[in-house]
């Protein structure tokens, strides 16, 4: 038992969610937060939405989501969103969207000649990636994400 929740067993709160408090954030998410010498003030506000942005450009890079198509759209989200992990997910998670939405709306059989869309039109994964996306967030209980962020969307 860590020293977080042996705390919170003595004082009769065993249930709480000791292991959200003992999960850590990705030390990538905290470079992000502290470049340019942010104070710790504008660090913790930051934090959240940036290791969450983080874990989800992780976890649609993986296999058992899109692959090499998740590994591209998170380059270029990226790339266009300054390096912040939080713009990126916004971008990204538009730009799946959009392709499901568009999947949706084609002709049987029809295709889009386009390797990023053919590989992110999906509709089966969107339930898992919102699964994803709510475990990413159970780190923060008491934070709101993604309230309006600013982003640079992939066109």
């Amino acid at each position: 038992m860590n020293l977080a929740a042996a705390y919170l067993s003595v004082i009769g709160l065993s249930a709480l969610p000791a292991l959200a408090l003992a999960q850590e954030v990705d030390p990538r998410a905290l470079e992000s937060c502290a470049r340019d010498g942010a104070s710790f003030v504008a660090i913790a506000k930051c934090l959240p939405e940036e290791h969450v942005g983080l874990q989800m450009l992780d976890t649609i890079a993986r296999d058992s989501f899109f692959g090499a198509a998740g590994t591209d759209l998170s380059e270029r989200c990226l790339g266009l969103n300054d390096g912040k992990y939080t713009g990126a997910w916004s971008c990204a998670s538009s730009a799946i969207d959009a392709a499901v939405q568009l999947g949706h709306r084609l002709p049987k059989g029809s295709r889009i000649d386009d390797p990023l869309f053919n590989g992110l039109n999906r509709p089966e994964l969107m339930a898992r990636l919102e699964e994803s996306e709510k475990a990413a967030k159970a780190l923060f209980p008491e934070k709101t994400l993604w309230g309006g962020n600013m982003y640079r969307a992939l066109k």
